[in-house]
C-alpha cells in the first residue's frame, strides 16, 4: 500500500493549498486506519461509505470524507468511486389559504390611489407567477382590457382571475397620467425618470402588509404559495412549468419536489 508520505508529495505537487492538503490527509488517514491490513477493493470502499452514512455525521461532513477518499483513489489509480450523498432538501415556505387571504386583505379597502395600486400589485404578483423583475417592467400596453389578460413580450397570454382583474381595473380606472409603466412609484424620494417601481420598492410593500398580519412575507414566499396551491389542485410538472414560467423541465421538477 502506498504510504502517506508519498501521497503527501503527490498532493503538494498538485499545487493545492496547505489547508486543502491537510484536510485530504486527515480524512485519508482516518480511512486507512479503518481499513487496517485489509485489501483496498471496491467492497471495502463501499463498506466504509456505509459506515459513514450510518454515523452521526451530517451529509455535508460525509461528503467531505468521500471527496477526500476519491482523491486518494485517483492517486492509487483505482476506478472505484464513491458517490456523494444527497443532502435533504428544505421544504419551501408558503402561506396557507387563511394566511394568503389575510395578507391580501391587509391592504385597506379604500379608494386611495396607493391602496388601489398595492391591491392590484399583490393580486398580480400572486396569481400570474411572474417574478418581481418581470412585473415592474410591465407597461399599460401589456394589458388586454377586453380579454382581461396580460400579454407578455413573448406573446404569452396570462388570463387574470376575476379578483385580480377587478383589482387591476379599479387601479387602472384611476390612472390619469401618461406614464407607460403599469405600476408607478408613489415615493417622491425614490422616483426615477421613468416613475417605475424598483424591485426593492415591491419587496418593501410586501413586507409592510406581511408585518400587519404578523407574518414574514417575501415575493418568493408568494411564488411558493401559488406553486403549493397548484400542486394541491393536481397540477403536474408541465402545468407548473407553464404557470410559473420555468425555462426548463428540470427546474420545474426540482421545484415541485420541494413544495
Amino acid at each position: 500500500m502506498s504510504g502517506i508520505k508519498e501521497y503527501t508529495k503527490y498532493l503538494k505537487a498538485g499545487g493545492l493549498k496547505k489547508q486543502t492538503v491537510e484536510n485530504y490527509l486527515w480524512h485519508t488517514s482516518k480511512f486507512l486506519n479503518w481499513l487496517g491490513t485489509n485489501d483496498l477493493n471496491t467492497e471495502k470502499i463501499k463498506s466504509y461509505q456505509k459506515d459513514l452514512v450510518r454515523s452521526a455525521y451530517s451529509p455535508a461532513t460525509v461528503n467531505l470524507h468521500l471527496i477526500s477518499i476519491n482523491k486518494y483513489l485517483d492517486y492509487r489509480g483505482l476506478k472505484s468511486k464513491l458517490h456523494l450523498v444527497a443532502e435533504p432538501t428544505k421544504e419551501l415556505d408558503y402561506l396557507n389559504k387563511r394566511q394568503l387571504s389575510l395578507f391580501v386583505e391587509a391592504v385597506p379597502n379604500t379608494s386611495k390611489f396607493i391602496h388601489l395600486r398595492d391591491r392590484a400589485l399583490l393580486e398580480i404578483l400572486y396569481t400570474t407567477g411572474l417574478k418581481v423583475g418581470q412585473i415592474i417592467l410591465l407597461k399599460k400596453h401589456h394589458i388586454d382590457t377586453v380579454k382581461q389578460e396580460i400579454i407578455l413580450d413573448n406573446k404569452k397570454q396570462l388570463l387574470l382571475p376575476p379578483l385580480a382583474w377587478s383589482a387591476l381595473k379599479k387601479y387602472l380606472d384611476r390612472r390619469v397620467d401618461d406614464i407607460d409603466y403599469l405600476f408607478v412609484n408613489l415615493d417622491r424620494a425614490q422616483k426615477g425618470k421613468e416613475m417605475m417601481l424598483s424591485i426593492r420598492s415591491v419587496e418593501r410593500i410586501i413586507e409592510k402588509y406581511g408585518r400587519q398580519i404578523g407574518l414574514e412575507v417575501t415575493p418568493q414566499i408568494l411564488r411558493n404559495t401559488l406553486a403549493k396551491n397548484l400542486k394541491n389542485d393536481g397540477a403536474d410538472r408541465g402545468q407548473l412549468q407553464a404557470q410559473l414560467h420555468f425555462h426548463t423541465k428540470l427546474g420545474a421538477e426540482n421545484y415541485l419536489k420541494r413544495i
